[in-house]
């Protein structure tokens, strides 16, 4: 976050992973119309994210004690206001809050609760999760309102984009 908080004029700012599908005009839209006041945070929430001991995601006690985790958006993408991104860092450096080096999507939400900035649950943001994430034969990274899609399944074929293009273009012609 620092890079863009030094180097770009930006009223937001939206961290990606690799491995999820984002529509950042449809973002910038929902953001714009949304995301009110100048400290805002929001994503897909995990509300009570249960700490792992052992394991890749795993957190020593001496890190982090608690049993569960803040509210926070999951890593598959969230946004940020750049305001809340410089508190976020602050909580950090201070060591108000930890920095769990693993687990950077929770380090951000419990930077963000310990400057008192909650998290907002964002409609558009999704998570393929399992087999039962996706009906059969549907594309939700492509359906109307999909904002991000972490690990989507299906979004790279041209059957896909196809449909992405055919629902941008009824949109445009709409709005």
């Amino acid at each position: 976050f620092e890079w863009v908080i030094r180097r770009v004029e930006t009223r937001f700012i939206f961290k990606v992973d690799c491995d999820s599908w984002a529509d950042p005009h449809a973002a910038t839209r929902w953001l714009l119309d949304n995301a009110v006041g100048q400290h805002w945070y929001g994503g897909l929430v995990t509300w009570q994210g249960v700490v792992e001991r052992s394991g890749k995601w795993a957190v020593d006690t001496l890190v982090f004690s608690n049993a569960t985790f803040a509210p926070y958006a999951r890593g598959g993408g969230y946004v940020l206001a750049k305001a809340t991104a410089q508190l976020i860092i602050e909580a950090i450096r201070t060591k108000q809050s930890p920095m769990l080096s693993n687990i950077e999507d929770a380090s951000v939400g419990l930077a963000a609760f310990a400057r008192g900035i909650r998290v907002v649950n964002v409609p558009g943001f999704k998570e393929h999760i399992g087999p039962d994430t996706e009906r059969a034969g549907e594309v939700n990274c492509c359906d109307e309102g999909t904002l991000l899609y972490h690990k989507p399944r299906h979004c790279c074929t041209p059957a896909a984009l196809s449909l992405r293009n055919q629902h941008e273009q009824f949109s445009s012609q709409t709005a």
